[in-house]
């Protein structure tokens, strides 16, 4: 047996450098496909959680999928250990800083910058290309880079990125909201534009314009404007409920499709799949059914027994316990905590992958 990586929650320490698109992207090394049809049984798992972040797990089932694909684009990154620090408020710069990420701007980032954004500043590029193109146009002539930024301030950057993205953006009405009035006259045609699109939706105490952002929430907003296509009623967000993060052993592939996709279903937890294979720039899977983590499992002196029959293992077999998604060191020996798995093969007939059930 290979040693493998130290038990933890599956997080890869570097994100990809790609450019963020429609397409969502792989997030490690493809696994090796096959032409036809994978051996039975193999399975993969469905986290309802960010697999890259410790701290935005099941509490924000409404953000996890926003800040995971915005996190293998490379768009926005932890602060550190591994942290993403969801309810934190997020800076004018920052906020700034991930629109440029997002779309690209750095051929923008010439000439003269606000005079309060030091030139060696991480944020300072982002700033003076949102600047060049009519995104950011401060306040009194500042930025404020280290402002929290507001809840409207955040749709006026937004509307105005869309704009210079090429996508129009219909007026929309904010008169369903208690506390309408309360939003800025600057701010009026954002925020209007932005709700009827579906990129912001308020919540039980409105629109709360003056309020700050958190990272989580701009994640929402930022995924939403990717996510905006063109309808004959104009330009609206588009959910994607079956993409969907997969964890095949070590491997995090973001954004897969479900091509057997059932709204009715619920999609988490160990599944088997009957296919798994690239498609244009992501990939797509076909679900089975959940997986009951169920065979007795035993490792003995190198010696691997499931249900009581001897299999052959893997040079690369990777150990995995399912809760919280772990990479372990090597396969468990016999015991309470370790006994029960579900085991993947490949092609040759060896076990592969070993999800155990702690």
């Amino acid at each position: 047996m290979q040693r493998h990586k130290k038990s933890t929650f599956l997080l890869v320490g570097m994100l990809l450098a790609a450019m963020l698109s429609v397409s969502y992207v792989a997030f490690a090394a493809d696994k090796p496909e096959g032409e036809g049809e994978p051996v039975p049984p193999q399975y993969a798992y469905i986290s309802n959680r960010s697999v890259y972040f410790y701290d935005v797990d099941e509490s924000y089932p409404w953000a996890v999928q926003a800040v995971d694909y915005l996190a293998a684009a490379d768009v926005v990154r932890g602060t550190d250990n591994y942290l993403f620090e969801p309810d934190a408020p997020i800076s004018r710069a920052d906020f700034v800083l991930m629109l440029y990420r997002a779309y690209d701007m750095s051929e923008y980032r010439t000439g003269q910058n606000f005079p309060d954004v030091p030139a060696g500043a991480y944020y300072a590029d982002a700033v003076l290309a949102a600047k060049n193109l009519g995104i950011a146009s401060g306040d009194g002539g500042k930025f404020l880079p280290d402002a929290p930024i507001t809840r409207e301030d955040a749709m006026v950057l937004l509307a105005r990125t869309v704009s210079r993205a090429g996508m129009t953006l219909a007026p929309g009405s904010l008169g369903g909201f208690t506390d309408a009035a309360r939003v800025s006259g600057y701010a009026q045609e954002a925020a209007g534009a932005l709700v009827r699109a579906g990129v912001v939706s308020g919540d039980e105490d409105g629109l709360r314009p003056a309020g700050n952002v958190s990272r989580a929430e701009m994640a929402v907003m930022l995924y939403r404007v990717r996510m905006l296509q063109q309808t004959d009623d104009g330009v609206h967000y588009k959910a994607h409920p079956e993409r969907i993060n997969l964890c095949i052993g070590d491997q995090v592939y973001s954004g897969v499709t479900i091509t057997n996709y059932d709204g009715a279903k619920d999609y988490e937890g160990l599944v088997a799949y009957t296919s798994f294979r690239r498609s244009g720039s992501g990939h797509e899977v076909e679900l089975d059914s959940a997986a009951p983590v169920e065979s007795q499992v035993r490792y003995e002196n190198g010696t691997l027994f499931v249900d009581g029959v001897q299999v052959p293992v893997a040079e690369t077999c990777v150990a995995i316990q399912t809760q919280p998604y772990s990479i372990l060191e090597g396969l468990r020996s016999t015991g309470q905590q370790y006994r029960a798995a579900a085991v993947s093969y490949n092609a040759d007939g060896e076990a592969d992958i070993i999800y155990y059930m702690v």
